[in-house]
């Protein structure tokens, strides 16, 4: 029974996943591309995954998300704005002064350092929700589809298997 309930979960998490995303889509219009209409199929595949490999109950579920969720999207704004106002590949590293390249390098750590502090915010959000056990396989999750995306991605010969 516990196994029935724990598919039904997955199944209604993912239709809304999806729901969601093709509302999304159908609000930005016809051209709003490809990517977008992938990364949405690629996020509910994540969700899946995750909820699966973590073990995570209806309950669990229900709250677990709605924080992944807030937290992925803080950290993908947080990169954003990083990679916008510091993006290397629109710099001539030749041609920068030393100053520049020091504040540079200053805002690579003080980025790496937010990274780090929302990082140990999320996981105290985290041990209100799930058992520690749980928050260890959700990291081990993530590492795995990370890598079973860059396999599809890579196709034969990609990348080498799962490593600690």
């Amino acid at each position: 029974m516990k196994a029935n309930n724990h598919f039904s979960a997955v199944i209604l998490l993912i239709a809304l996943f999806i729901t969601t995303g093709v509302a999304s889509l159908a609000q930005r219009g016809p051209g709003y591309g490809r990517m977008q209409a992938q990364r949405e199929k690629i996020e509910a595949q994540k969700v899946a995954f995750i909820t699966d490999k973590v073990d995570l109950t209806p309950e669990e579920a229900q709250v677990f998300w709605p924080v992944y969720n807030a937290n992925r999207d803080k950290i993908e704004e947080e990169q954003t704005a990083f990679r916008s106002k510091y993006r290397l590949a629109d710099m001539d590293l030749d041609k920068i002064t030393d100053e520049e390249a020091s504040e540079r390098l200053d805002a690579q750590l003080q980025h790496d350092q937010k990274m780090l502090n929302m990082r140990k915010d999320f996981n105290e959000e985290l041990k209100k929700i799930l058992p520690p056990q749980k928050i260890l396989k959700l990291i081990k999750a993530e590492q795995q589809f990370k890598l079973e995306l860059m396999r599809k991605v890579a196709g034969p010969g990609g990348p080498p298997s799962d490593r600690p």
